[in-house]
């Protein structure tokens, strides 16, 4: 499938997802169905945006890269998306910045492979069917595996698909193996199938992260300051008592308590307080995002991008990619 009708058909699906929310709600807010949701669903489960006087609406994709052409287009006004799509996204100069890290995790991206077509390690994927969902994290990992093993994506049938629809394909026999990320990588490890690499075992990392337009950042920055108190207020509920929050996500993806626990063991979250994204480990120092440990990592995600023809060129700047002040005004409303 060309380039161009792979954009299409992640714009037609942006559309039909996107219809399924409110269009006059004030903060719309995205989100992706093929991840892990806890904390968002918890927020809506329990009805804390509602607490909080949002007036707000869930808008469903089922994946990142579908949610950009929906940004840019002010059909979204803020959005969870892993690091690949926000870099993808900023370097073609759609209007947003990062200003919440949700979360980031080693393990919850993973590469399955089937051992009955002789996959025991990356380099036995020469010649193999490989299920990714173009423009994904996991696009971005299976090239970088490939690359560890000395193979390019010429070695391998790279076959795009939306995370839900890897596990029936693996089941069906149309793919070797898969590299995405949970729920949908554990049910190919459920019908069989093995580990081969993580984000962690092939030098790279995942996030989920939520970006805003610039213009609602800015214009409705009293929207977002609700949003970041509800976000806040899940995230300690969660530490206090996870059995509560977690039930909201089970129910999603029907699973049972301890299953769904499994799961997030599995994705080997870290969280970091709100202070703590203010530091170069994160999103940089107050006043500070060059030397912000996301800025280089969007850099290095750039150059790949630039060597794939993904992006014509990398940014000037890589700073405006965040916005710190959210943060900040939140963090110095709870001081006061």
């Amino acid at each position: 499938m060309s380039f161009n009708r792979i954009k299409a058909a992640l714009a037609a699906a942006a559309m039909m997802f996107a219809a399924t929310g409110d269009a006059d709600a004030k903060l719309r807010i995205a989100w992706q169905t093929g991840d892990v949701q806890v904390i968002l669903q918890y927020a809506e489960g329990a009805g804390l945006f509602k607490e909080a006087g949002l007036d707000y609406s869930l808008h469903a994709f089922p994946a990142g890269p579908a949610i950009l052409s929906p940004l840019a287009a002010k059909e979204v006004d803020i959005a969870w998306l892993g690091e690949f799509p926000v870099v993808t996204g900023f370097a073609n100069k759609i209007p947003f910045s990062l200003f919440l890290v949700d979360q980031s995790f080693t393990e919850s991206v993973r590469l399955v492979a089937n051992p009955k077509a002789g996959v025991k390690e990356i380099k036995d994927l020469k010649g193999k069917k490989i299920g990714v969902t173009f423009g994904s994290t996991g696009h971005n990992h299976i090239l970088i595996a490939l690359k560890s093993a000395g193979l390019t994506a010429s070695d391998v049938t790279l076959v795009n698909l939306a995370p839900a629809q890897l596990p029936p394909a693996y089941a069906a026999g149309q793919i070797d193996a898969a590299f995405t990320w949970e729920p949908n990588i554990a049910k190919l490890e459920e019908q069989g199938g093995v580990r081969i690499a993580t984000s962690a075992s092939i030098g790279t990392f995942a996030y989920g992260l939520w970006v805003g337009r610039n213009e609602t950042l800015t214009n409705d920055a009293a929207d977002i300051q609700k949003f970041l108190a509800v976000w806040d207020k899940a995230v300690a509920k969660l530490k206090s008592d996870p059995d509560e929050v977690l039930k909201y996500e089970a129910k999603r993806l029907d699973q049972s308590a301890d299953q769904i626990k499994a799961l997030v063991d599995r994705q080997k979250v870290e969280r970091p307080s709100f202070e703590q994204q203010l530091t170069p480990a994160w999103l940089g120092a107050p006043g500070d995002k060059a030397h912000a440990k996301f800025v280089e990592q969007a850099k290095e995600i750039g150059a790949f991008l630039v060597s794939l023809e993904r992006i014509k060129e990398q940014p000037a700047d890589w700073t405006a990619i965040i916005d710190q002040q959210p943060l900040i005004d939140y963090l110095k409303s709870k001081k006061s």
